[in-house]
């Protein structure tokens, strides 16, 4: 009886150390549709990453799954108008990593570069741009400020991500100003209506005179 219990045993050691050998050395690995993969061997990136589906890698390598679709990262700028007014805003900028440079990118930047490269980036953007208008300018001309955001935005990411990220679009939100801007506007707009209003019945007192 014993011999037959310890033959069991060693066959279930056996088959157990045949499994994990199987499952370590396998070289199968798959990579999911809209992914790149980049593959590490002993801590060491393979530059050239793989494309998706069923690849073959060399045992023991593991494979980091590179989502190269478009993504978006939505960021909060801070900053100070030309006229020291203080504006927020959030700025959205849809994104894709460039395919070939998926692996330099898990090698060099690492999984989380939206938060390592990103905030930081858009913040320094925001408060170059914002700094050379108005607030009343910003809002008169949002869409050449988020032009020039953009191509800021864009070259600063091309440095820092080394060419890996592609920035495809910018978009912001309505600005935001302290209440004093606030309250200035209102008071200018309140203005403005009770001087077209005087204007207008002016005008209205005159007609009546003539006839």
């Amino acid at each position: 009886m014993e011999t037959e219990i310890k033959k069991w045993v060693i066959r279930g050691v056996v088959a157990l150390v045949v499994f994990i050998a199987i499952w370590v050395l396998w070289p199968l690995r798959v990579v999911p549709a809209g992914h790149m993969g980049g593959i590490t061997l002993f801590g060491k990136v393979d530059p050239v990453p793989v494309k998706a589906g069923l690849q073959i890698v060399t045992p023991l390598s593991r494979v980091q799954n590179v989502d190269i679709q478009i993504l978006k990262h939505d960021s909060k700028g801070e900053a100070a108008s030309k006229d020291l007014q203080s504006v927020h805003t959030t700025i959205t900028a849809n994104f894709n990593i460039v395919p070939a440079e998926a692996a330099k990118l898990y090698a060099e930047v690492g999984m989380g570069y939206e938060d390592k490269l990103f905030d930081g980036a858009v913040q320094e953007t925001f408060k170059a741009i914002t700094a050379n208008y108005t607030a009343e300018e910003l809002i008169k001309k949002r869409e050449q400020v988020t032009g020039e955001i953009t191509v800021l935005f864009k070259q600063k990411i091309t440095a820092l991500s080394g060419g890996t990220i592609r920035i495809d679009a910018v978009f912001i939100k309505n600005f935001q100003f302290g209440q004093a801007f606030n309250k200035a506007i209102e008071e200018k707009q309140v203005a403005e209506q009770t001087a077209l209003k005087a204007s207008r019945d002016l005008e209205r007192i005159k007609i009546e005179a003539d006839q």
